[in-house]
């Protein structure tokens, strides 16, 4: 069985040297996906399975990336695979039929939350829908009803750690910080609708009035921009989109 994975921003296959190597500074999602890449590649690998895991990309000029077959964009009419996996633009190149494809299962990947317009094209396309993440698969089971998941690749013990109310209640961070009284909150990532930043924003006030009754002064340091996605960053003081820009 074939089992072919979109691969949308191709320079990754570049940057990443190793299958345990963090993010190179690629898109979350394509980052994701070689990751889902990986794990299923290893795993039928070693099981001796006859499930082959092969990548789909636009302009990786080798023909195998860490022992998976690599096929490019312009032979996919011509190419056989029995579960073709899609996300990013080449939703929007099947919708609006650039390309033919000869696949047994079609299975759109979701990683944002309320995904309306993903939902949408994937029902279009008669695809089936996996949501990656369980946040994602509540959020849209409210728009696709029952359909595919998986959790997040990522590891997020770190993350929920940081995140628990109790660590700023038991003012571990006014410890560390005893004579540094700043707290600053990071936030790296695409400044587009979908990431949600705007919420942060949105926020902010009353983050603030909550570092000032634990007797903190918060900073929010944003290491971002929208051009990652193919957003124009068009307004006058932020790297965004003059639209969305103006809701910060």
């Amino acid at each position: 069985m074939k089992l072919l994975i979109y691969i949308e921003q191709s320079e990754i296959l570049e940057k990443m040297v190793s299958q345990s190597q963090v993010n190179p500074g690629i898109g979350g999602t394509t980052y994701t996906a070689l990751r889902l890449a990986f794990e299923l590649n290893n795993k039928y690998k070693f099981a001796k399975s006859n499930i082959k895991v092969s990548l789909l990309t636009k302009s990786y000029k080798e023909e195998y990336y860490q022992g998976m077959e690599v096929i490019n964009i312009n032979q996919l009419e011509k190419y056989f695979t029995d579960i073709l996996l899609i996300t990013g633009d080449l939703i929007d190149i099947l919708i609006e039929e650039k390309i033919k494809i000869n696949t047994k299962r079609l299975i759109t990947w979701i990683r944002h939350p309320f995904d309306y317009d993903k939902i949408k094209k994937a029902k279009k396309l008669n695809s089936e829908i996996v949501s990656v993440g369980k946040a994602q698969y509540i959020s849209n089971y409210f728009i696709a009803g029952t359909h595919h998941h998986i959790d997040n690749l990522f590891c997020a013990e770190r993350i929920r750690k940081s995140a628990k109310l109790t660590y700023f209640l038991n003012n571990e961070i006014t410890k560390k910080n005893k004579y540094n009284k700043t707290f600053i909150i990071g936030y790296m990532g695409a400044l587009v609708p979908s990431k949600g930043f705007d919420q942060l924003a949105k926020q902010w006030l009353e983050i603030v009035k909550f570092c000032f009754y634990k007797n903190l002064n918060p900073r929010l340091e944003v290491i971002g921009g929208s051009n990652l996605y193919g957003f124009e960053e068009n307004h006058p003081r932020l790297p965004t989109s003059y639209k969305y820009g103006d809701k910060l």
